[in-house]
């Protein structure tokens, strides 16, 4: 997925090493899976056959379906402002992906002797149980214009993802204005499921400050956003810590 991956295993003592070890590179296994099977750049992955038509929707494998279907649910909810469909190179679904992948790989960590976990794919973070301080997990937001900043530190509960072009540079899609864009510097979707907080997190930079309409119309979802002049803004469930305390990147 062309991002750096880390994993945090909380366990009881007893918990065996080889054991941990063991469900550390199963967990990896999944996240490089589907690097091989949703890769745009490589020529014979899942997803390039059916973006060029070598491969035909009824003979997708289940992961893919399932991606697709939930590329259609974002898509409505988002009011078009999440469209893989409109990219420019075909059906490119890699805005929710990354999250699919990271919420798929922790789902491999809930064993007995876990009492909690943590993955972190390029700054899309899902976890379960205790830090290893034995307490919610806290997450602090990189400063988009100071690398080494942060912006905030926000407590969660399951999921985060953040969006931005302070990383990795023009990526992001207008699917109404077909161009590349960025109304916003930052933002952050914590909420139970990464893959749609992936997804609109992606969305909310595309479309900006109105995006949090839609946002404040769904139950479990919640948003930081920074505004490309600095302004920041959230909505009501969004639970900020002091960021001197414990937080992963």
């Amino acid at each position: 997925m062309g991002t750096v991956a880390s994993l945090h295993i909380v366990s009881y003592t007893d918990t065996a090493e080889d054991d941990t070890r063991d469900l550390i590179d199963a967990s990896c296994e999944v996240l490089h899976l589907a690097d091989e099977k949703f890769s745009t750049f490589k020529p014979e992955s899942e997803l390039t056959q059916f973006r060029d038509g070598r491969l035909k929707l009824d003979k997708v494998s289940d992961e893919l379906l399932e991606v697709l279907q939930l590329c259609d649910q974002v898509k409505r909810i988002t009011l078009g402002w999440f469209d893989p469909w409109a990219m420019a190179g075909g059906f490119d679904p890699t805005g929710l992906v990354k999250g699919w992948a990271t919420r798929n790989s922790l789902q491999l960590l809930r064993q007995p002797g876990i009492i909690g976990a943590m993955v972190n794919v390029g700054g899309d973070i899902c976890i379960f149980g205790q830090s290893v301080q034995g307490t919610q997990w806290n997450v602090g937001i990189q400063h988009p214009w100071l690398p080494n900043s942060l912006a905030c530190s926000i407590e969660i509960d399951s999921a985060i993802a953040t969006s931005g072009v302070y990383e990795r540079g023009s990526h992001l899609f207008d699917p109404f204005a077909h161009e590349p864009v960025s109304r916003l510097a930052s933002a952050s979707v914590i909420g139970p499921d990464l893959a749609l907080a992936d997804a609109f997190a992606t969305a909310l930079c595309v479309q900006g400050v109105d995006g949090l309409e839609w946002i404040n119309s769904l139950a479990d979802y919640d948003a930081y956003i920074i505004t490309n002049e600095g302004r920041e803004y959230s909505t009501a469930g969004i639970r900020f810590v002091d960021p001197s305390e414990n937080h992963t990147g």
